[in-house]
C-alpha cells in the first residue's frame, strides 16, 4: 500500500546526487524520481541528476516522498509507461516497489563533471542508480560537489563543516642559475663524448638472414568416392559422404596453386547415353560441395565418363559396383 515517508524533512539545503536510465528525462517531461524502495535515503530538499557524466540542471522535491508505489497502484507511473513506450520500462527497470519523489525543475547549473573517484582503479567512476550520494545547494551551484556526506539536516545550520585539506608544503628554494648552467654543460659533454666514442667502435656486420625454405606439398593420392555415395539413379551426394571430400579442404586452402580434376564413371547397365548425363552430374555436385566449402570454381575441372573407362568387370556385381565411383584428382603444379 502506498504511503508517505515518515520523518521526510524539507527545512534543509541537502541534494540527492543520483544517476540511471532515462531519470533527468522523465523528471524534467514528468516531474518524477523513482527509487528502490529498499534504498534508505537521507531526507533532501533538492535533487541533482548524472546525465551522461555531468550534472547540468537543479530539481526541488514537491512534498513529502511516497513508498510502496509500483505500475498498479501509481497512476503517475503508470502515465510515464502509457506515453513513453520507447524507454518508460528502462527508467522503472528494478525499481518496483518505488520510492517517488515529485519534483520540479529549478535552475539550470553546470556541467559540473563526475567528480567521484574510485578507491580500488583511482580512475573517474560514473554513478549508477543504486548510489546515495550528498551535497548541499551552495555547493552544487558553485560546481563544487562533496563526496560521502551522510547526515540529517534539521536545519541549514547543522550541516558538518567539510574537512579542508592542510596547505601543502612550500616548494624547496630555487637553485642557482650558475649551478643549472653547469650541470646542463656536463650532461652535454658526457653525451657528445659516449656519441663520438660508439661512432668509432668497428661494428661486425650483421649475420645474414636464414635462407627461406619453402615448404614442400604433400603428395596426394587420387581420391575415389564410391557409388553408394548416392542414391541410385541420382546425382545428389548422401549425407555422411563426404569425409573422404573433407581430407583435402586443408590441403586446397593451404596450397593455392593445386587444382582438381572430377570424373565421373557409371556401370554399363543401361542406356549409354543415360550413363553419361549420370556421370556428369554426380561430378558436377562434388564440384559444387567444394565450391560450397570455399574452393574457387576456377580451380576445378568436372566431366562425366559414363561406363567408357571400367576399373573392374561389369560382368559381377562386385566389378559392377566398383565402376560406379567418382574419382577426384589433385593437380599440383
Amino acid at each position: 500500500m502506498r504511503k508517505r515517508i515518515k520523518d521526510w524533512n524539507l527545512n534543509n539545503n541537502n541534494v540527492l546526487i543520483t544517476a540511471g536510465k532515462h531519470v533527468e528525462e522523465i523528471a524534467s517531461k514528468y516531474g518524477l524520481a523513482a527509487f528502490p524502495a529498499g534504498l534508505h535515503l537521507i531526507p533532501c530538499r533538492y535533487l541533482a541528476v548524472y546525465q551522461d557524466d555531468i550534472i547540468k540542471h537543479l530539481f526541488e522535491v514537491d512534498g513529502i516522498p511516497e513508498e510502496n508505489l509500483d505500475r498498479d497502484n501509481s497512476t503517475e507511473i503508470q502515465k510515464v509507461l502509457a506515453t513513453e513506450a520507447g524507454f518508460g520500462e528502462k527508467w522503472l527497470e528494478g525499481k518496483e516497489p518505488a520510492i517517488l519523489l515529485k519534483v520540479r525543475k529549478i535552475r539550470e547549473i553546470g556541467p559540473i563533471i563526475n567528480d567521484h573517484v574510485s578507491h580500488t582503479t583511482g580512475q573517474l567512476h560514473p554513478l549508477t542508480c543504486g548510489t546515495s550520494r550528498y551535497t548541499t545547494r551552495e555547493r552544487i551551484i558553485a560546481a563544487k560537489l562533496t563526496s560521502g556526506l551522510r547526515c540529517r539536516f534539521e536545519a541549514d545550520d547543522d550541516c558538518p563543516k567539510e574537512e579542508v585539506p592542510p596547505p601543502p608544503p612550500p616548494p624547496p628554494p630555487a637553485k642557482s642559475k650558475l649551478w643549472i648552467y653547469l650541470t646542463a654543460a656536463a650532461v652535454g659533454i658526457i653525451v657528445i663524448a659516449t656519441t663520438i666514442f660508439f661512432a668509432l667502435r668497428t661494428q661486425p656486420p650483421p649475420p645474414p638472414p636464414p635462407p627461406v625454405v619453402k615448404k614442400e606439398p604433400p603428395k596426394v593420392k587420387n581420391i575415389t568416392l564410391p557409388g553408394n555415395s548416392f542414391e541410385s539413379g541420382q546425382s545428389q551426394i548422401k549425407s555422411g559422404h563426404m569425409s573422404r571430400l573433407e581430407i583435402l579442404l586443408p590441403l586446397l586452402d593451404e596450397f593455392k596453386e593445386w587444382k582438381i580434376q572430377i570424373t565421373g564413371h557409371t556401370d554399363n547397365v543401361g542406356n549409354e547415353k543415360s550413363n553419361l548425363e549420370l556421370s556428369r552430374e554426380r561430378a558436377r555436385s562434388v564440384m559444387l560441395w567444394f565450391v560450397a566449402n570455399g574452393i574457387d570454381t576456377t580451380r576445378i575441372t568436372y566431366l562425366g565418363k559414363g561406363s567408357l573407362m571400367p576399373v573392374a568387370d561389369n560382368k559381377t556385381a562386385k566389378g559392377r559396383s566398383e565402376n560406379r565411383r567418382v574419382e577426384i584428382k589433385v593437380i599440383s603444379n
